[in-house]
C-alpha cells in the first residue's frame, strides 16, 4: 500500500527474529494403543526491546507505516504416539494475534496509531514430548503460523497499508501435569512389579492403565508385550 497518501507505492517483505515467552495449557489422553490425542491453547509475547515487536515497515518520502505485534496465540489439536517416555506429535489449528498499526508523518512527526487490531490465521507444527516423571515433561517444538492478508487505512492520510504475516518458531517448554492421581496409582503397581514382570499382576491392569504404564515404565510394558506375543 501507500502509507504516504501520494501516488508512490512501497512494497516488499520484511524479516525479523526475536525471542518469545508465554504460557500454554491443555488436555491429552493416551489410548491403549499408545495413541495420544489432545488439545491445547497458548499465548505468547515478544520481548520489549526497541523494534523487536515490528512485524513490517513500509515508507515513502512523506510517511512511514509499521505494524507491531502485541501478542500471539493459538488453539490447536494434537495427535501423537508414545514410545515409552517419548511422544512425537503433530499439531494444527487456529491462530490469532493482536497488532498495532501506526503511521508517522515525515513532515510533522505526528503519529496516527491504532492498537488492538485482531488477526486470525492458522498454525501447523510438530514436536517431541519427553516425560521426566509423573508430573513434569519437557517439549521441543516447531510451529509455523500464518495470519493471512490484512489491509488497514489511516485517518491522517488517504492511504492503505497491506500486510501478510507468517512466523517460523522453535519452542522449548516445560509442562506440569495437574491431575495425575490415576498415574500415581499405576506407578505404584509398576513399582510392585520391579524390573521383572509378574504376568498375573500385569493382567489386572485394564487397557487404559496399560497405555499409561507404557509412559511411566516402558521397561515393564515392553516386557509384558513381548510375553503376550
Amino acid at each position: 500500500g501507500d502509507p504516504s497518501g501520494g501516488v508512490a507505492t512501497a512494497g516488499g517483505s520484511s524479516t525479523f527474529g526475536a525471542l518469545f515467552g508465554g504460557v500454554q495449557g491443555g488436555y491429552e489422553h493416551y489410548f491403549p494403543s499408545r495413541l495420544m490425542l489432545g488439545v491445547e491453547a497458548d499465548l505468547s509475547f515478544m520481548n520489549y526491546q526497541d523494534l523487536s515487536q515490528v512485524l513490517s515497515y513500509r515508507g515513502t518520502s512523506t510517511g512511514n507505516a509499521t505494524e507491531q505485534l502485541e501478542y500471539l496465540g493459538g488453539l490447536r489439536g494434537r495427535v501423537g504416539y508414545a514410545f515409552g517416555e517419548w511422544t512425537p506429535f503433530l499439531s494444527g489449528g487456529l491462530a490469532f494475534a493482536s497488532t498495532r498499526f501506526s503511521r508517522i508523518d515525515a513532515n510533522t512527526g505526528n503519529e496516527d496509531a491504532t492498537p488492538g487490531q485482531w488477526r486470525l490465521g492458522y498454525s501447523l507444527g510438530a514436536g517431541l514430548d519427553r516425560s521426566l516423571n509423573r508430573r513434569w515433561s519437557t517439549r521441543l517444538e516447531y510451529l509455523y503460523t500464518n495470519l493471512g492478508l490484512r489491509s488497514w487505512g489511516f485517518d491522517s492520510a488517504p492511504s492503505r497499508y497491506d500486510t501478510q504475516d507468517s512466523f517460523h518458531r522453535f519452542r522449548i517448554a516445560m509442562n506440569y501435569r495437574f491431575d495425575s492421581s490415576d498415574d500415581e496409582e499405576i506407578a505404584k503397581r509398576a513399582e510392585e512389579l520391579g524390573f521383572g514382570v509378574d504376568a498375573d499382576r500385569v493382567a489386572i491392569l485394564d487397557q487404559g492403565d496399560r497405555a499409561t504404564l507404557g509412559r511411566l515404565r516402558p521397561d515393564v510394558a515392553d516386557a509384558e508385550a513381548a510375553r503376550a506375543s
